[in-house]
């Protein structure tokens, strides 16, 4: 009878835990709210793990729900916590595409300095581009760290390639073709 007791307390207390669904997770729900009609609140919150009363509440904004991406990066936020300075952050993310764009590298050392500057210039005195802002940021723009090795580390983007090749073709020009070589292939007149 005393253990009886005790499962139905660890039950509740089970029961009792908040559970905080992720957008992909209130999605599956609407979607099987809406197969599913027959199915009560009670039951559909019994399969998350969650109450009636907030199968009610997700179903009242189930259009925001039904609309988020299942393998987007916004399927595993739990909340939606907008930023300090979102004009800031906007203007950021928009550089940091035409950079990406343009092929240039970008470090976190260099998206804080950016955002410094950005602040600056939208006269914001409060902003600190600390590494904990610069994760949040990028978690909120779904940016990814990629690392360059070998050659791609060290090689010029397209535009500066161009200018290289111009000034090369310049000092060439005033020699025959056929004493032009490139230098892998020293090898050849030297076997």
């Amino acid at each position: 009878m005393e253990n009886q007791k005790r499962k139905n307390i660890d039950n509740e207390a089970t029961l009792k835990k908040r559970k905080i669904l992720t957008f992909g997770e209130k999605k599956e729900l609407c979607l099987l709210h809406q197969e599913n009609l027959s199915l009560s609140q009670e039951e559909i919150g019994k399969k998350f793990g969650v109450k009636r009363n907030t199968v009610c509440d997700i179903l009242k904004n189930k259009e925001k729900w039904l609309n988020i991406e299942l393998n987007s990066s916004d399927a595993t936020k739990q909340k939606e916590k907008s930023p300090k300075f979102p004009e800031l952050e906007e203007a950021l993310a928009i550089w940091i595409s035409k950079a990406l764009a343009a092929n240039k590298t970008i470090t976190g050392e260099i998206i804080i300095a950016k955002a410094a500057n950005f602040a600056k210039l939208m006269n914001i005195e409060n902003f600190t581009g600390s590494i904990g802002w610069l994760n949040n940021f990028k978690k909120r723009h779904n940016i990814k760290q990629y690392n360059k090795h070998g050659e791609a580390q060290s090689g010029p983007n397209e535009e500066e390639l161009n200018k290289e090749r111009e000034k090369l073709q310049e000092l060439i020009g005033n020699f025959d073709l056929e004493d032009v070589f490139n230098c892998d292939e020293t090898g050849n007149i030297f076997s």
